[in-house]
């Protein structure tokens, strides 16, 4: 199975956000963000699609079932 925390990290890194940064925008606490990243816990359904909403990338990419980084408009509701 993709290790969804390397996907987190490496979107993270990409766009440049800490993880105070993805907690604010996902609504998610920093301690559960940092357990994500680095692999202590894997996160429940809902907190993957607050973090894909948040990194701007689909729930199936964070996943890995989807290869393709598909750009999301994080300003819809």
């Amino acid at each position: 199975m993709y290790e969804i925390n390397k996907r987190i990290r490496a979107e993270m890194q990409k766009q440049n956000m800490t993880s105070t940064e993805l907690a604010r925008r996902s609504g998610l606490n920093r301690s559960s963000i940092s357990r994500y990243v680095n692999d202590v816990i894997e996160p429940k359904q809902n907190a993957i699609g607050a973090i894909a909403k948040a990194l701007g990338v689909s729930p199936a990419y964070l996943l890995g079932f989807d290869d393709a980084n598909v750009d999301i408009d994080i300003n819809t509701t």
